[in-house]
């Protein structure tokens, strides 16, 4: 009876050592398994930083060619009237030296 015993404790201990063992392996296991994702969390934040940079700057590029098109415009309006005004100049200049009948002069001298 105290073969079986003795063998029953042997047993029972062998059987402890080997879950030890394969507790061991686990948790090694778990440990690398934590680095690895500390690690790619880290790259995915570094990604999303990366990324969050470049849409502002897209951001950025997109209201400056904005400000761009809308100085163009401006110029372009600009150079309009320009040639408007010089364009009514010219006509008004004419029509008082050539004395057209469209045009009255008032005591101001303005039409």
């Amino acid at each position: 009876m105290l073969e079986e015993k003795n063998t029953s404790y042997m047993e029972k201990s062998v059987e402890w050592e080997e879950e030890s063992k394969k507790t061991s392996a686990l948790k090694s296991q778990i440990e690398v398994y934590k680095r690895q994702v500390r690690y790619s969390r880290l790259q995915l934040y570094s990604i999303n930083q990366i990324c969050l940079f470049d849409s502002l700057s897209l951001v950025v590029v997109e209201v400056q060619f904005a400000r761009l098109l809308a100085f163009q415009r401006i110029c372009i309006y600009r150079m309009s009237l320009t040639y408007t005004v010089r364009g009514m100049l010219y006509h008004f200049c004419a029509a008082v030296k050539y004395g057209s009948a469209m045009i009255k002069i008032n005591h101001s001298g303005f039409p």
